[in-house]
């Protein structure tokens, strides 16, 4: 069985008129939830066993801007992100792998709106976010790791944004360029151990699509 589920996060905590588009003053709210959930069977051949796959894994991602000035919005985001995965024997129940893991994020972001015209809108973004976490990870019966990261990632953002009224925004997002700084302690008897990794991404990977909703609010005048 394999679920995933995925919606816009709306949120409404302003009193006003949504008459206002990218003007100055106006604020941009929106997010993102996510759940995935799946439970899979792979059949083993010879001395293999037959192991059951399950995963849960959930995210939160609110995100709040403001229009400094006509077309500019300025903004930040919290995250938030939880998963557990298990591999068992299906014959015996025994534990193979597990690992319990979750993050949190907070991060900043600039946006430029370019109107094409009174509905279509093309926007560049960047933005910088501070990441942390922590992992625990068993292996048959041995004890449990634990692994706790820190972490920076840098990203820029393109996409068009089409108003079907003037207070909400259908959007559509690549994330052509990343960069993330993660490191990782993994504490030990004999003393911690460290590890540093830097990576970039071009979004090629087939996940750099992303499609949502932001409302604009502007509070009366």
């Amino acid at each position: 069985m394999n679920k995933i589920i995925t919606t816009a996060f709306l949120i409404l905590v302003l009193s006003g008129t949504l008459v206002a588009q990218t003007e100055q003053r106006v604020w941009l709210i929106g997010g993102q939830i996510s759940f995935n959930s799946d439970n899979s069977l792979r059949i083993g051949t010879g001395n293999i066993p037959d192991t059951r796959f399950s995963t849960n894994a959930y995210s939160l991602l609110p995100t709040v801007g403001y229009f400094f000035k006509q077309n500019w919005v300025i903004g930040g985001n919290l995250g938030y992100h939880h998963l557990n995965y298990n591999i068992t024997n299906d014959q015996t129940g025994e534990n193979l792998n597990s690992q319990n893991q979750w993050s949190g994020r907070g991060g900043v972001f600039m946006r430029r709106y370019l109107p094409i015209n009174e509905q279509v809108f093309f926007h560049l973004q960047g933005g910088l976010a501070y990441t942390f976490g922590e992992s625990e990870t068993i292996q048959l019966q041995n004890d449990a790791i634990l692994r706790k990261n820190r972490g920076l990632i840098m990203h820029t953002q393109a996409g068009i944004s089409y108003f079907p009224r003037r207070w909400i925004a259908i959007e559509g997002n690549i994330n052509p360029f990343s960069y993330s700084f993660q490191r990782t302690k993994t504490p030990q008897t004999t003393g911690d151990q460290n590890e540093q990794e830097h990576s970039f991404s071009t979004g090629l990977n087939g996940n750099f699509l992303s499609l949502g909703f932001n409302f604009f609010i502007s509070r009366p005048r």
